[in-house]
């Protein structure tokens, strides 16, 4: 039986029952009001439009119920399953009654969607689980014994003060996360959160709020500031873990450090927090109750930061504070790059950062601020920046330090003396003093030698400027000679730092030197890249047009007329202007390199002429060729890689001979066309833009 639902339904029924096969579908309620809705055992219901059951009435289900994708189920009274329930991934049921509503039966119900809007509470006599949204717009959820799961997918919305889960709430990680918990009790709301940094398999974490505070020996010094609140928190199917929990302290005014406090049979161990949330610091490896407690000392806090623009929190740090050069406490940053140490006498300590983390984004950008300092033009004034120039360790900042940064970034060198990292405080040193009252200090942190700050941790790499290269020219050689290839800026530029990584097919050709107009650039070549560092505090002044360096290449004898050779930039390219700052755009040029002939066919044979339009073009575009004599060419279209993408074979022409060629599906980019055949060849660039 199919029943197409209309504005109206059921009314004044004592019971309606439902028997066999039930399909509720359509747009408008399909209004219920009786005593009981029972789905009598043998018997599907599915639902895939919009039940609503009022007066409190009760679903008794002792059969079969499917909620379709789209189904909604809205109820006022209870909802109880002996039978089977299958709600479908984006299928909901409100509970929404006047007083108290159950949730329970014989058998397990897991929803897809569930809504609380009962100020009278839902109360479980059974277990349930929740694999979407679990939606809290009024009262609590009390479990009793009983759990509410949530899915690995699932989350909760509309949690707070008086709409949270009265009792067990379980969440079920498959991947390390965060995930909240809003507990609570009779008398407290206490949420929790936890995040897994490490976790192998499926782990089911149950947790619950309570009045009763730890019972236990307590570390000495520590005073339990939870008396009347503590957290169970239990595991199931995980292993190899590491978490990080985060209790609640609304209702706490602590004046000293406060402690987490964990159960261990008859003692209760302690670990320091971080402010204001009380996390603990120090990764934990097994669960049991917790609590907090407050010390008699105070903390050291902050965060490990980068000295950039965005301040960026450097994590996986590893921060030691000592007191007469006896270590007290270390940790590791996480994510925010906070660090903490609690309950901490009066007294002075030193603070010392080491981390492992890559070493990046220094250039000769640096090595000119490095110049620029040592010459009085731009004083460095920054403690960590201070550190950061002094890359040989010396206690002084000279051309000496520039040359290390400028031979480190070419390869020639692979360590600073200082190391690969240097942290200080704004104001210099390493000293904290705790006096009565809780220390906050920041540390600063950079790459030994990043003078400019342009790391950014964690993103692989700098916030450096736009470089684009372009082959807008074409020089012509032959295998074994020796060759300049300029690279030219496209507009004037007073250039104070050169970092270049340029990539070239080494099978077509080997770079010997790299020149500048004055100073001396330090290069090395690897593989297919060369890398070239330069910067001086007396700028390249150049003009629309003007070489800014040469590379001297020879031509490899395996070089043919087939072979075309192209620079390109690699993302480490950097060109600051005279003060040291990034070009946010710079256009660069460089020639193509193309095999020399004798003479160019238009040359030797005046009557040949060749030409390509429109340009710029969208990929479609025409090749025309005029020839008095009958000749064979063929057309090679080149990308900037040198890379033959397209060619046309045994092309004959007497007189004109137009080509139509569809190449919308080329990136934007600049193409060459070559025209060849025995006597020589002749080239066209094209600009292809869509």
């Amino acid at each position: 039986m199919k029943i197409q639902k209309s504005t109206h339904g059921i009314s004044h029924a004592l019971f309606l029952i439902f028997v066999g096969m039930v399909i509720l579908s359509g747009v408008q309620p399909f209004q219920v009001s009786a005593q009981e809705v029972n789905i009598v055992g043998g018997t599907c219901l599915v639902n895939s439009g919009n039940l609503l059951v009022e007066h409190n009435t009760s679903i008794v289900n002792t059969g079969t119920f499917i909620n379709d994708t789209t189904g909604s189920v809205q109820l006022t009274g209870n909802w109880q399953n002996n039978g089977t329930y299958i709600g479908a991934a984006g299928s909901n049921v409100t509970l929404d009654g006047d007083s108290a509503q159950t949730i329970g039966g014989s058998s397990e119900t897991s929803f897809s969607n569930l809504t609380l809007n009962n100020s009278g509470n839902i109360i479980l006599s059974n277990n349930i689980g929740i694999n979407g949204i679990l939606d809290f717009q009024f009262g609590l959820l009390n479990t009793g014994t009983y759990v509410a799961t949530i899915g690995p997918a699932g989350t909760i919305t509309g949690a707070g003060e008086s709409r949270f889960v009265n009792g067990n709430l379980a969440m079920i990680f498959e991947t390390p996360a965060l995930k909240q918990f809003p507990i609570g009790n009779d008398r407290d709301y206490g949420p929790l959160s936890l995040q897994f940094d490490s976790l192998t398999g499926t782990s089911v974490v149950t947790a619950g709020l309570f009045e009763t505070p730890l019972t236990g020996t307590l570390p000495s010094g520590i005073t339990l500031l939870t008396t009347k609140r503590s957290w169970t928190v239990t595991q199931t199917g995980g292993s190899n873990f590491q978490y990080f929990l985060t209790l609640d302290p609304s209702g706490l005014d602590p004046v000293h450090s406060v402690v987490m406090l964990k159960q261990d049979a008859d003692t209760i161990a302690s670990f320091g927090t971080t402010k204001p949330h009380f996390t603990n610091t120090k990764p934990l490896t097994s669960f049991s109750e917790f609590g907090l407690g407050e010390g008699t000392g105070y903390d050291m806090c902050g965060g490990i930061l980068y000295h950039n623009p965005a301040s960026t929190p450097i994590d996986s740090t590893w921060v030691t504070v000592k007191q007469n050069n006896i270590p007290v406490d270390s940790m590791l940053t996480r994510q925010a790059g906070t660090y903490a140490f609690s309950n901490n006498p009066n007294g002075t300590y030193t603070i010392s950062e080491r981390t492992s983390k890559a070493w990046l984004s220094v250039n000769a950008t640096d090595a000119l601020k490095v110049q620029r300092h040592s010459a009085g033009f731009e004083i460095l004034t920054e403690p960590v920046r201070l550190q950061a120039a002094d890359v040989d360790n010396n206690k002084q900042i000279n051309e000496k330090d520039a040359t290390r940064i400028k031979r480190r970034f070419v390869s020639l060198d692979n360590y600073f003396d200082l190391g690969d990292w240097t942290f200080a405080k704004p104001t210099g040193g390493d000293t904290l003093i705790i006096h009565d009252a809780h220390v906050n200090q920041d540390i600063w942190g950079l790459c030994v030698g990043d003078v400019n700050g342009s790391n950014i941790p964690g993103a692989g790499g700098a916030g450096a400027g736009f470089l684009v290269l372009e082959q807008k020219e074409i020089i012509r050689a032959v295998p074994g000679e020796v060759i300049e290839i300029p690279v030219k800026v496209s507009s004037a530029a007073s250039i104070g730092a050169i970092s270049m990584v340029l990539s070239y097919p080494n099978n077509l050709m080997q770079v010997n030197e790299m020149k500048t107009e004055h100073g001396t650039p330090y290069d090395t070549t690897k593989g297919n890249h060369v890398r070239m560092a330069w910067s001086e505090t007396t700028p390249l002044s150049l003009g629309k047009d003007q070489t800014m360096l040469i590379l001297v290449v020879k031509i490899s004898d395996q070089f043919s007329k087939e072979d075309q050779i192209n620079l390109s930039l690699d993302p480490e390219s950097e060109i600051a202007n005279a003060g040291g700052e990034v070009f946010d755009t710079l256009i660069l040029n460089a020639p193509t390199i193309l095999y020399k002939y004798g003479e160019g066919v238009e040359d030797k044979v005046p009557a040949v002429k060749f030409e390509v339009y429109p340009d710029p073009n969208n990929g479609e575009f025409t090749a025309e060729i005029t020839s008095a004599d009958q000749k064979t060419f063929s057309i090679r279209i080149y990308n900037q890689l040198g890379q033959v993408i397209h060619e046309v074979k045994e092309i004959r022409v007497k007189g004109k001979r137009v080509l139509r060629f569809e190449q919308g599906n080329l990136p934007d980019g600049i193409y060459t066309l070559v025209l060849q055949n025995d006597a020589g060849s002749a080239t066209r660039k094209i600009i292809i833009t869509h």
